[in-house]
């Protein structure tokens, strides 16, 4: 695909309107950037402004009449340092697909996209909220929450939002849902009067049980990767330390851990995908930070020393490092750290509020919620935080993506 030639009298009067123009993608193509004014100008275009960095567009594209490169199945042209070359949209190339929630509808409904943020659509549009969407591991059903009956439900659907089950069907407030390695049940919390419990539940069937009746206000369920374990916070009785506890999915076996003697206690486990390590949140060293322990209870240690709140541990696919969320002041960012506590590093840097991290299924991206565009948005970034791109692009609430590979 060819660069058109333009007159030296258009040029000029492009590259003197890029001088006040806004640099950046705009809204007509935001994934496709220019690196320079220059190479805006020679490929050309037909945006409302003359030129703007940040905008390419494939002219054999636009002129078989689609509405812009986003409509187009031909490779896009992309301006990059070295010239333009040729991508083209599709899952592959965007490194997987992504679903998330959006009110652009006019309440929260479930869409799905490519991860550099073409081919959105919505897959469910009903008039109550549906939020919290997770894959399940062969990425043939989808787990959300919807809103009725005076709380909110866990549903399972297929991957395009037929056969929709309520898996819970009551008047509490389910939340935090986790599918088993097997893809045959889930692990969610529930809020019923007056504490939190961990639950299992059977999908689609919608069998449910607690996790373990003897222990007070468990919360954040974390499957074993070998799909015969839990882990959970929980408390030996009301007003006690929360500690984490290993239980066996029929409910036996149940391991305690040791619970430290000052702070609030031990929070939000999250098993490695190895087995070999669980993460946690704990204030037993003075602040929220991370911490480690092996799945026996033995060896805890803390990761990340920083003073600041650190919440929201997710281990990267391979194990070799886990993405949190540190907040300092009004601000959250995402980090990451590898699991011998090196290579801390800042992949945000940003004073909004980034949060939820969820690793692509090659471990290659992130998607995370940030609000830098002083409304919620989904963004997608490599693991060392290049390639920074808004997958949502909305003036709505978007927010809460997870993974699901290509094929789906």
């Amino acid at each position: 695909m060819g660069r058109p030639v333009i007159g030296l009298a258009t040029y000029n009067v492009l590259v003197a309107a890029l001088v006040v123009g806004a640099v950046g993608c705009t809204k007509r193509n935001p994934n496709v950037c220019c690196e320079t004014g220059a190479e805006c100008t020679v490929v050309g275009y037909d945006s409302p402004e003359p030129c703007a960095v940040g905008v390419c567009v494939a002219n054999e594209c636009t002129a078989s009449g689609c509405d812009g490169d986003e409509d187009c199945t031909d490779p896009t042209e992309r301006c990059g340092a070295s010239g333009c070359e040729a991508i083209a949209s599709t899952c592959e190339s965007s490194g997987g697909r992504v679903i998330f929630t959006s009110d652009r509808d006019g309440d929260d409904d479930l869409f799905v996209a490519n991860a550099d943020g073409y081919d959105a659509r919505a897959i469910t549009e009903t008039i109550t909220a549906e939020r919290d969407p997770i894959w399940s591991n062969d990425g043939q059903m989808i787990a959300f929450t919807r809103d009725g009956q005076g709380g909110r439900d866990l549903f399972v659907a297929n991957a395009d939002a037929s056969g929709v089950v309520n898996v819970t069907n009551s008047t509490y407030r389910e939340t935090y849902a986790a599918w088993s390695p097997s893809g045959y049940s889930l692990a969610f919390e529930t809020e019923p009067p007056p504490v939190r419990a961990a639950w299992v539940v059977s999908a689609p069937s919608g069998t449910a049980r607690a996790m373990d009746a003897s222990s007070m206000e468990t919360s954040h369920p974390s499957w074993g990767p070998d799909g015969a374990r839990f882990v959970f916070s929980g408390k030996s009785a009301a007003g006690a330390r929360a500690g984490l506890i290993v239980i066996l999915t029929d409910g036996t076996g149940k391991l305690p851990f040791p619970v430290a003697q000052s702070g609030s206690g031990d929070f939000v486990p999250a098993w490695s995908p190895d087995g070999a390590t669980i993460a946690f949140v704990s204030d037993r060293g003075g602040s929220f930070a991370l911490w480690l322990v092996d799945p026996n209870g033995m060896n805890p240690r803390q990761l990340a020393s920083d003073v600041s709140m650190e919440h929201a541990p997710r281990w990267a696919p391979d194990s070799s490092q886990i993405a949190f969320v540190r907040q300092q002041g009004a601000s959250r960012n995402i980090w990451t750290i590898r699991r011998d506590g090196t290579n801390d590093r800042n992949l945000t840097q940003n004073d909004a509020v980034n949060d939820h991290p969820r690793w692509s299924p090659s471990g290659t991206y992130l998607v995370f919620n940030s609000t830098r565009d002083l409304n919620a948005e989904v963004y997608r970034m490599r693991n060392d935080g290049t390639e920074l791109r808004n997958v949502s692009l909305d003036p709505a609430t978007d927010r809460d993506a997870d993974w699901i590979g290509c094929g789906n």
